[in-house]
């Protein structure tokens, strides 16, 4: 926790408060003489503006200015006393104790005794005799401790609002250390399971703070890797699956073959089984591998000219169904475009052309349509063969699920579960339906994916 970004703000909080404290000690000790001389330049200010007022005014007016004047500013610290040429004191609050206090360079200090201070400290003045034109003297004081006690105040409110700033700053950055430490420990735990094998671990994700993007962006990695890690699981265990039969009978088209090796005849056979077996396997590892390509979203992207992709495997299947004496029903829209892999989407269609003509018997008509609608691409194989019971479609999607109408017709079973995965890559959606009678199969791509208008 020390180490955090809190910890250090907290650290960073409190020397702040500590150099505040000290400025403003100081400051304390350097407001005295500053005060001081503003006031002595508070009372050169009021000598000279009564001197002239005692120059245009009678002195029994004049007397009356000084003795209010010791009555109003007595809350903000002055005092006055007048005395006539005979040394009588006419007009003021002070008394002979201030008259009697020694001057130095033309001014004095003493202290008066102050009855309302509840300890009974005495009144620090500084004080100016000015001398009228008509032999009076004027004493001007003013109290210092009262001025020091004003600007302490101030000294104090800000003093205390920076002390406040600091302990509220420390609190929060105290705060912060201690949500960012367990934050560090929730994401050490996760880490260890992760580690540990444990891929499904999500890294903690409390607020929206930089850490927290930065965790989000980690999990997105995370979530990822789990996908591409269960996809090689999954296709590990399907080859396995998926392979060992057509391996079993490759392994006895070759021991047939051993045993008739003096027919040359029957060794031909056996040697054209294997041949048989042997690309069996090779589509099923193709077709697997495609399945993955997909389920892992690792597929490139690109523009995909989808009226193009599907004219190509249009002209490519054409002449098998007409050599099987189908009907050949086509309809492309012009411009289907969408971002994908081409490679993936071409085979989809190819699978769903291949599985029409396979199961579609002589005679029969196969359609195949790719239609801009007005929210999609639509992507449609129709075919007059058995088609496919309700109950079942579900299971038509699963690998290597062959259903009982598909016994003795070539293939691996994988066909319409890689249409499937082309269609998630794509954010699309793959559904089977009743041509009535016959199946039809459809690729629908949102305008969203597919970027049409």
């Amino acid at each position: 926790m020390a180490r955090t970004a809190g910890a250090r703000l907290a650290t960073l909080s409190a020397a702040i408060a500590a150099a505040a404290m000290l400025a403003f000690a100081l400051l304390w000790l350097m407001a005295k003489p500053l005060v001081e001389l503003q006031t002595r330049r508070v009372i050169d200010g009021e000598a000279r503006g009564l001197a002239a007022l005692h120059a245009q005014v009678a002195p029994r007016d004049f007397g009356a200015t000084v003795a209010g004047r010791s009555a109003v500013d007595a809350e903000r610290g002055a005092d006055y006393s007048l005395k006539a040429p005979n040394g009588v004191i006419v007009a003021g609050a002070l008394d002979a104790r201030a008259w009697d206090a020694p001057e130095h360079d033309g001014w004095r200090e003493f202290d008066l005794p102050d009855s309302a201070d509840p300890r009974g400290r005495p009144r620090s003045m500084l004080g100016r005799v000015v001398a009228l034109a008509d032999g009076s003297q004027l004493l001007i004081a003013y109290d210092l401790g009262r001025r020091m006690q004003f600007g302490g105040l101030l000294l104090s409110a800000a003093l205390g609002g920076v002390l406040l700033a600091a302990l509220l700053t420390g609190l929060a950055a105290w705060s912060l250390a201690r949500r960012t430490s367990r934050q560090m420990e929730d994401v050490s735990v996760a880490m260890a399971r992760i580690l540990a094998g444990d891929l499904s671990q999500r890294l903690p994700v409390t607020g929206h703070t930089g850490v927290d993007l930065l965790t989000q962006d980690f999990n997105g990695a995370l979530e990822r890797i789990e996908r591409l890690t269960t996809t090689m699981r999954a296709v590990a265990d399907s080859t396995a699956h998926d392979l060992r039969a057509p391996l079993n009978r490759l392994r006895a088209a070759v021991e047939v073959a051993l045993r008739r090796e003096d027919d040359p005849a029957e060794l031909r056979g056996a040697l054209d089984t294997v041949l048989g077996e042997v690309d069996r396997v090779q589509n099923t590892l193709e077709a697997l591998l495609r399945i993955a390509l997909a389920e892992s979203g690792t597929a490139p992207f690109e523009p995909v000219d989808l009226t193009s992709v599907v004219g190509d495997v249009e002209e490519l299947y054409k002449p098998l169904a007409e050599e099987k004496g189908l009907h050949f029903e086509t309809h492309i829209d012009d411009g289907l475009e969408l971002p994908g892999n081409r490679q993936l989407l071409a085979q989809a269609v190819a699978n769903l052309i291949d599985n029409a003509i396979k199961f579609t018997p002589n005679g029969g008509a196969v359609r195949l349509a790719a239609l801009r609608l007005p929210d999609a691409i639509l992507l449609e194989v129709a075919d007059t063969g058995p088609g496919i019971p309700v109950e079942h479609r579900s299971l038509a999607l699963e690998r290597s699920r062959r259903l009982a109408n598909a016994s003795g017709t070539p293939g691996s079973g994988l066909g319409l579960s890689l249409v499937n995965a082309v269609a998630r890559l794509h954010d699309g959606r793959f559904e089977l339906g009743d041509n009535a009678p016959g199946l039809v199969a459809r690729l629908r791509f949102s305008c969203a994916a597919a970027g049409a208008s």
